[in-house]
């Protein structure tokens, strides 16, 4: 038995079928966050050193420039391991332009002071806003000196909302 042309075969029908369905990425807006002071915690753990800080400041703008969230609150934490890797694990509370509340983590891994990748979840019960807790929403962002630089994607439009 040939496995290889079989998987081959597999992968074509699926591909046929499912290529209409393929996740398409919508550009929401960039922002930034600054850490409030020098890092709070730090804790050397058995995978490498923990951090915690806290949020200042930060803001997300939309394509058009507009403001569509001002951060009220927020708290860093992280593991940079012994390979230079930093994860992410932040939880952040945000005023909406609509004058809502949403509740937002952040978890994303990438080589320290360089960059990385995460994934931002939201919770709110915005009308404007509410198609968010129904979507993926992707980033990357930058840690420039205290700012942490970052840009965020929708995996989906068909919801309605803000994107369509």
């Amino acid at each position: 038995m040939q496995l290889y042309p079989s998987l081959a075969l597999i992968a074509l029908l699926c591909g046929n079928v499912l290529g209409n369905f393929l996740p398409r990425l919508h550009f929401i807006g960039r922002g930034q966050l600054t850490l409030a002071s020098d890092v709070i915690i730090q804790i050397e753990g058995p995978d490498g050193l923990r951090t915690s800080d806290e949020f200042g400041s930060g803001t997300l703008i939309g394509r058009d420039g507009r403001t569509l969230a001002t951060l009220r609150s927020g708290i860093e934490n992280g593991l940079e391991d012994a390979n230079g890797f930093f994860r992410r694990d932040s939880r952040t509370t945000w005023l909406l332009a609509d004058n809502t509340t949403a509740y937002a983590t952040i978890q994303g891994i990438g080589p320290a002071h360089q960059g990385e990748s995460f994934r931002f979840d939201v919770e709110t019960n915005s009308t404007r806003f509410g198609y968010l807790n129904k979507v993926f929403i992707l980033g990357n962002a930058k840690t420039v000196n205290r700012n942490l630089m970052f840009s965020l994607w929708s995996t989906a439009s068909f919801l309605g909302g803000e994107l369509d």
